[in-house]
């Protein structure tokens, strides 16, 4: 009987067996299958990609070392535990799983790249989706904890912003960037939350141990403060190396009070580690390009910690009660990927430019003496060789000179070198911090001191250089595309460095007109934010019209004010530069026609006409956008019971 089941099984086995019509038909069906599945899986793995990044972030953190020398041994141990943390085995996550999270843990520790603004806007946009009902303390590294009472005055509403910032002495005992964790600030005072001053003096730090006691005295102070209001959310702002230390000492207090029995009732101190780098995480996607896709990942098993590190720091009898404490309840890691890894460290590189080097000079000198024409410098190098442009650094930019907007030195240029209408739109692009350069003196501003401004200024220059123009294009209207083309390619050389960057869009464009004032614009903010809106969308549906149907026509809107032509110009350059970029990184763009549309004369008479052709390369490549809505469409008619939008 066993022997007749086996019989029967395999008799149905090959019954169920499909017939093969052939070996070359099913090779073919199957060849057919395998090619839908490679197109499935998206672009290719690109090898000098990844290796070009992983040797700039190698010679960032190099340079950095130069300026801060080696970092301590707890320090380096800090790094070596963090890196050992985030190399466990993750899947893709998203906001909404981190926000789920929230509502069942006790303790959420939150990495911090103190100088790179992206990794504050992190938290907010998750702290700004809280809706619990419980209580939130919202714990921060920036304010030492002698500030505390500031906070409070802060949080009350006795004192403002500003006042808070000079009671805290915050430029000279924290020093990085305010505005990045204004929006931090406000929203604690709005939502009503408690704000804990974490931050240890630079005195208490310095020396042997000097993480170690710090990261004891947070995870204590965290601890209070949940004895004092059980049931609240403690949302923990601190530098990412700080992380282990003070998850570790939170396990060590959870596994001693679970020894006494203390706090039956509590849910077990459960933590939520999110940190904002994730260098192993980052390129272990690019290895599979999802690295413009997957911004959060969850890790499948937070590691047990190894005796030896723990008898390092805690001692062999409070690690023994660590460990017991992490096998019983395990930490939910997430990581948030804010920025590339090369973008965090090149921002704080910017930063120590900035502050380190004046601190070492003389006393005499003061912000306006920060020269940031090396960065951009750096950053025209770096672009040049990955985009095969043939431009020697040291000759091609030896007269070239960048200065930020606060520089008295860039206004005095702009008033005596420009002519009156340049001028204007010069002194609008400054109030709304852009960067732009101005090719007969070779001299650039700097809206905003960061890797996203640096990177799109050498964009610029390099298109300017490449294609030998020697004059702005702010001609309106002939130049027109001229601009556009110019701005897509400088923003297409800032998301090379940075591909997180993003682009704006037409919502983006009004908010900013919206908050021009009225000297400014030279009326009022809506008929300004009205031009250039229609302006744009004009452009779109001209280049879509002549995508589709072969047709070609100038665009029908006139507007009366220069600046609307330019601010249309930048929006639409932007969306045009993603689109370089996306077609590059499919592998659609070969690199010998990226380099030859650097070096196009975008001021010759025809160029429009190559320009609708570079649209429509590119719109073959990576497809186009869908032709506007009809409410879009109805704004582009010159009657005026439609013009709104």
């Amino acid at each position: 009987m066993p022997q007749q089941k086996r019989l029967n099984s395999k008799a149905s086995a090959t019954k169920a067996r499909p017939k093969s019509k052939g070996r070359g038909a099913g090779s073919a069906s199957a060849r057919v299958l395998n090619s839908r599945k490679a197109a499935d899986r998206g672009p290719k793995v690109d090898p000098d990609w990844i290796r070009a990044r992983k040797q700039l972030l190698k010679s960032v953190k190099a340079e950095v070392r130069q300026r801060v020398g080696e970092d301590p041994s707890d320090v380096r141990a800090a790094h070596r535990e963090v890196e050992r943390r985030l190399k466990s085995r993750f899947r893709p996550s998203s906001k909404s799983e981190i926000l789920a999270e929230l509502e069942s843990v006790d303790f959420v520790l939150g990495g911090d790249f103190h100088a790179h603004g992206p990794a504050q806007r992190t938290h907010f946009k998750i702290l700004r989706q809280v809706a619990i009902e419980r209580g939130l303390i919202l714990a921060m590294e920036c304010f030492e904890i002698s500030s505390q009472k500031w906070v409070d005055e802060f949080l009350a509403g006795r004192i403002d912003l500003e006042k808070l910032r000079n009671k805290a002495k915050w430029d000279s005992r924290w020093g990085f960037p305010f505005e990045n964790y204004r929006s931090l600030l406000e929203l604690a005072r709005r939502r009503r939350w408690k704000i804990l001053a974490c931050g240890w003096p630079r005195e208490l730090t310095a020396g042997r141990q000097g993480l170690f006691k710090q990261d004891a005295f947070v995870a204590k102070r965290l601890w209070v403060a949940s004895l004092q209001e059980p049931g609240a959310l403690i949302y923990l702002i601190m530098g990412e190396l700080h992380l282990p230390g003070i998850e570790r000492h939170l396990l060590t207090m959870k596994g001693a009070s679970a020894s006494r029995n203390l706090r039956g009732n509590w849910r077990g101190a459960s933590i939520l580690a999110l940190h904002v780098m994730g260098e192993d995480v980052y390129f272990k996607l690019a290895l599979k390009s999802l690295e413009h896709t997957v911004d959060v990942v969850r890790f499948l098993d937070a590691p047990a910690m190894r005796e030896s590190s723990v008898a390092a720091f805690e001692g062999s009898r409070r690690g023994a009660i660590t460990q017991r404490a992490e096998s019983l309840s395990g930490v939910r890691r997430f990581v948030a990927l804010c920025s590339p890894p090369w973008v965090l460290w090149q921002s704080y590189l910017l930063h120590l430019d900035r502050t380190v080097e004046l601190e070492w000079a003389d006393a005499g000198r003061t912000e306006e003496d920060f020269d940031p024409t090396d960065h951009v410098r750096r950053h025209i190098k770096w672009i040049s060789q990955q985009l095969g442009l043939r431009i020697e650094v040291q000759r091609d930019t030896q007269n070239l000179s960048v200065y930020l907007v606060s520089d008295p030195r860039l206004w005095r240029k702009i008033e005596n070198q420009l002519k009156a209408t340049d001028r204007e739109l010069a002194r609008k692009l400054m109030f709304e911090e852009r960067s732009f350069v101005i090719p007969a003196g070779e001299w650039a501003c700097l809206g905003q001191p960061t890797v996203n401004h640096a990177a799109h200024l050498a964009g610029e220059y390099l298109q300017m250089k490449a294609s030998g123009r020697h004059r702005l294009t702010w001609k309106f209207p002939s130049d027109f595309e001229a601009a556009i083309f110019v701005e897509g390619l400088a923003y297409f050389a800032s998301k090379y460095v940075n591909p997180k960057r993003q682009s704006e869009s037409f919502a983006d464009l009004r908010a900013s007109l919206q908050a021009w004032p009225h000297g400014l614009t030279g009326g009022s903010p809506a008929e300004e934010e009205r031009e250039a809106l229609r302006l744009a969308l004009d452009q779109r549906m001209l280049e879509l019209m002549h995508f589709h149907q072969g047709r070609q026509r100038r665009v029908q809107v006139r507007p009366k004010r220069t600046s609307s032509w330019l601010w249309a110009a930048l929006v639409l350059g932007r969306m045009l530069g993603e689109r370089i970029f996306t077609a590059d990184r499919a592998h659609k763009l070969p690199r010998r026609e990226l380099s030859r549309w650097f070096k196009l004369d975008v001021m010759r008479p025809d160029f429009r006409r190559e320009y609708l052709q570079i649209l429509g390369r590119l719109a073959r490549a990576v497809g186009t956008e869908v032709a506007p809505s009809d409410v879009l469409m109805k704004s582009l008619s010159h009657r005026p019971r439609r013009e709104r939008i």
